[in-house]
């Protein structure tokens, strides 16, 4: 077990201080893009215009290409060797760009050497595949943390069926449409088409939907279950993902508000937007996580909800882009704590100042 993981989720305070390569190189980043919006009236508003706005919404292209091609260079500066994994082909989708991710942990010297391969070639579920361990989160007893049955006694059980209800939701299959869309799932018309896809037999969930009202719109949140098909019981934990506590937040605020000589403390809520399917899963395990709907066969090719595994890989990559973000804006007069995929950014100063903090982060 480890003494004392780095986490990433909270608390970055006491992370960052063990990281001071990783805060340089963060420096140097903000430096960069400092001087970027320093030269380019009207972008940091641009930025700011994405707070308070009721559906998530990505930071304009022409703004990202900029920011990239003055980030490279120096993080490319800071990684001798880099030509050695520089573009290195995926065999998996992300929104995300794995490539700047994976240049970017090495260059900081991060210790989660993990995630970036996770993001081009699929992330572990434990099923068949675990996951590595690189200190970020406290290990779970491995006598403990035991597989209730093996992966190859899982099977569709007879007879199988969605609840009742599911098949006739309107909101289910809107989000099935969207994620389908998206590129999320791949679609098959026949077990046999599904089968030579997966190399292997399927392995069918049923169907849940979670809705929430949020700012006066209905969400609709498909899960699929994993328990309920008996997934989750041969699936390992590995690894115990450590969320921000009650007063983590009170006490980074008190840190700041200790060295803040002008202005305030201010606070911003940012959210990823569909943070499991962010990250792709290995298609070796793809078969665990499969659906039937309205005559169709789905396979998630991203990590899903209601699986045991998804939070951990997610938690995982989540806390990796904290940390290179923390280093960038620094610890003096800004603090980071995320709850699961809503990062909660705490910053001190004038407004102006405030300002320039809550842009980087998001621009990051």
């Amino acid at each position: 077990a480890h003494l004392q993981p780095f986490g990433g989720l909270r608390m970055l305070g006491d992370t960052m201080s063990r990281l001071s390569y990783s805060m340089q190189v963060g420096s140097r980043v903000h430096g960069v893009l400092t001087q970027m919006l320093d030269e380019n009236h009207g972008m940091e508003q641009e930025i700011l215009e994405h707070i308070g706005r009721p559906d998530c919404t990505a930071i304009s292209e022409h703004i990202t290409a900029e920011a990239k091609k003055r980030i490279i260079p120096v993080l490319q500066e800071c990684c001798p060797g880099y030509q050695s994994f520089w573009k290195s082909p995926a065999t998996e989708e992300t929104c995300l760009d794995a490539d700047l991710l994976e240049l970017w942990q090495r260059a900081s010297k991060d210790p989660d050497s993990a995630v970036p391969g996770w993001m081009k070639h699929g992330a572990p579920a434990g099923i068949l595949e675990p996951v590595e361990d690189c200190g970020i989160f406290p290990l779970y007893d491995p006598v403990v943390d035991a597989a209730e049955v093996q992966a190859h006694e899982l099977e569709t059980q007879a007879g199988f069926c969605n609840y009742s209800g599911v098949e006739d939701d309107p909101d289910v299959a809107k989000e099935l449409d969207r994620i389908t869309a998206d590129g999320h799932v791949a679609t098959f018309k026949t077990v046999k088409d599904t089968k030579r896809y997966l190399r292997k037999e399927p392995v069918f969930s049923k169907i849940g939907a979670i809705k929430k009202v949020r700012n006066g719109k209905l969400k609709c949140r498909m899960v699929i279950d994993s328990k309920q098909s008996g997934i989750s019981r041969a699936t390992r934990k590995f690894e115990r993902t450590q969320l921000p506590k009650a007063l983590d937040v009170v006490s980074d605020t008190l840190c700041l508000i200790r060295v803040c000589k002008k202005g305030r403390v201010r606070y911003m809520v940012a959210d990823f937007r569909d943070a499991f399917f962010i990250v792709p899963n290995k298609h070796s395990e793809r078969r665990f996580f499969a659906v039937k709907y309205r005559g169709r066969i789905l396979v998630f090719k991203k990590t899903t909800q209601g699986s045991r595994g998804a939070p951990l890989t997610w938690a995982r990559l989540a806390a990796l882009v904290m940390r290179l973000t923390q280093a960038v804006t620094g610890t003096a007069t800004c603090r980071i704590s995320t709850y699961v995929d809503d990062p909660l950014v705490a910053a001190c100063g004038t407004e102006e100042e405030s300002n320039r903090t809550f842009a980087l982060t998001l621009l990051v």
